[in-house]
């Protein structure tokens, strides 16, 4: 059982930065803790990525941690299911800082960067760099999972923003290096080294 279950924890908390999609993986303070107990380090990374990318980080307590008759704080059902007060208080460090770091490489996505137009005639896309239509929708959506944001921005059809299919190209490949970039950073982010 416990070869299965470290096994679950691997594949579902996997350390390969495709295996990330849309909407964070649950249990993954629980990863965490187990993840220290049973010295499954390769979990660790994802497992991190999962929660800090959530919406939020509401504490679930015990009826002896909480005065009163209250059961837990917050409404989400999820967290009854992934309860974070079991997190090592380092870990909450670590929580903490690698959303900073999430916020900001995520930022740094958004402010799109220029890309040299190949054709002799420049294409539009120095002039439509950064517009607010393109951003707007994933702005807040993502500042916890750049990840998933820079998917979105890779998704957009630049060819109707001004950019010519040698820009287009150029623009998707520079979001491609900052979503492998933010993946390789997050051991560092997250304190896991």
């Amino acid at each position: 059982m416990l070869d299965f279950a470290r096994e679950w924890l691997n594949q579902e908390f996997s350390g390969e930065l495709l295996s990330v999609g849309e909407g964070p993986v649950p249990h993954a303070a629980e990863a965490i803790v187990l993840g220290r107990q049973w010295n499954l380090s390769t979990v660790l990374k994802r497992a991190f990525y999962e929660l800090a990318r959530r919406d939020s980080l509401r504490l679930t307590a015990t009826s002896e941690d909480v005065p009163c008759d209250q059961d837990h704080f917050g409404n989400d059902e999820d967290d009854e299911d992934d309860p974070i007060h079991e997190l090592d208080p380092k870990d909450l460090v670590r929580l903490a800082n690698g959303q900073k770091e999430l916020t900001s490489a995520w930022l740094s996505a958004v402010l799109l960067g220029d890309v040299k137009c190949p054709l002799k005639t420049p294409c539009n896309s120095n002039k439509a760099r950064i517009t607010w239509d393109v951003v707007s929708p994933y702005l807040m959506v993502y500042q916890f999972d750049p990840i998933c944001g820079i998917e979105k921005l890779i998704e957009v059809d630049w060819r109707k923003k001004g950019y010519c299919d040698g820009c287009k190209d150029a623009r998707g490949k520079s979001l491609r290096e900052q979503k492998h970039k933010v993946w390789e950073n997050l051991s560092v982010w997250f304190d896991l080294e």
